[in-house]
């Protein structure tokens, strides 16, 4: 099960339970689509509600009908649903919510890991017209302080001293902060993707880290913001 060009990995359940309970509130449609049969067929269903305690979700009606005849408590399915700002995709086994023939509701194994698309993921957007700044804090408390470069919905470029040598690709730093003047204020869990030492300055690419759907929405509306003010002469 590996991640689509443009997907992240979703393994933080609170974030995967918060993507869930959207697309429960939204009554957001989800397709479901057998993954080791040739067949094209596509099923349709929603989010009826989440049982934490059983790892379960409860679907409403699917539909076509003819879904039990083709899938059982064994076939694996891969699930699909469009959000507000991109897509997610799992991998589940589906079942019946009870013995009774007449019951429309059925079960999805809840998913330990989600495969997330967002829009515009890697449109970035240049902060060369604003003040920013960034702070990095290191497992030993010490901080490191610097500016956003640029900024996207998945990650961005920020600029730190020349004589940081506590930042290295690959490494993740649990408590990392941008402040984008009165735009943006995001405090995140970040990854190291790219490191480039410049005559005056480091430059890194940071990765958000399974970042929530109330997080990524203040990140869309400032890129807007920014796009905008960017276009004034």
């Amino acid at each position: 099960m590996s991640a689509l060009p443009n997907e992240e990995i979703v393994t933080n359940e609170a974030v995967i339970l918060e993507c869930l309970n959207q697309i429960t509130k939204n009554n957001t449609p989800l397709s479901l689509r057998l993954r080791e049969s040739e067949s094209n067929d596509v099923y349709q269903s929603r989010i009826q509600s989440l049982n934490i305690k059983k790892r379960q979700i409860v679907l409403k009606q699917i539909l076509p009908s003819d879904w039990r005849g083709k899938i059982t408590s064994v076939t694996k399915l891969e699930i699909k649903s469009t959000m507000n700002m991109g897509s997610i995709r799992f991998y589940g086994l589906l079942s019946p919510l009870d013995d009774s023939e007449n019951n429309p509701y059925c079960k999805l194994t809840l998913p330990k890991k989600v495969f997330r698309m967002q829009l515009r993921d890697y449109y970035r957007v240049s902060l060369a017209k604003i003040r920013s700044s960034v702070t990095l804090k290191n497992s030993d408390n010490s901080v490191i302080q610097g500016s956003c470069r640029d900024i996207s919905m998945s990650g961005a470029m920020i600029t730190l001293p020349i004589t940081t040598t506590e930042v290295e690709v690959g490494r993740t730093i649990d408590e990392c902060k941008i402040s984008i003047d009165d735009v943006l204020e995001l405090e995140f869990r970040g990854k190291v993707r790219s490191l480039h030492k410049t005559d005056s300055d480091t430059l890194a690419g940071i990765q958000f880290v399974d970042l929530s759907p109330s997080q990524l929405k203040p990140i869309s509306t400032a890129l807007n913001k920014i796009e905008r003010q960017n276009m004034k002469p």
